[in-house]
């Protein structure tokens, strides 16, 4: 679902499980969420979503206010050894993630 850990400054989301299990990453651990049930993210809550099973899974994501501000991206660093900030770069097909310490390549993503 979430190719970064992260938080928004100014915005909350809301993520409804319409088929499958999500499992969101927040700093208080793991939070599973089944099917038909939902998770709520005020506006600096670090979290990331993710589908550990098989089928596909289905969510629906809310966000409010409608522009999402501000917001953080971390992602495991190769060269750093950790969570580190990251700068996106969007290409016509593709976007790539850099470590914003040391400026590794942390993730490559073809659309």
């Amino acid at each position: 679902m979430g190719d970064c850990y992260h938080r928004h400054h100014e915005q909350e989301e809301v993520f409804y499980v319409i088929a499958g299990t999500a499992t969101f990453e927040t700093e208080d651990g793991d939070v599973v969420v089944d099917e038909g049930k939902l998770i709520r993210f005020a506006p600096g809550e670090w979290q990331q979503g993710m589908n550990h099973e098989d089928p596909r899974l289905k969510v629906l994501a809310l966000g409010a206010p409608r522009e999402e501000g501000p917001t953080d991206l971390r992602r495991e660093c190769p060269v750093c050894g950790e969570r580190t900030p990251v700068e996106p770069e969007a290409t016509a097909n593709e976007l790539v993630y850099y470590c914003g310490v040391c400026g590794a390549e942390t993730g490559r993503y073809s659309f």
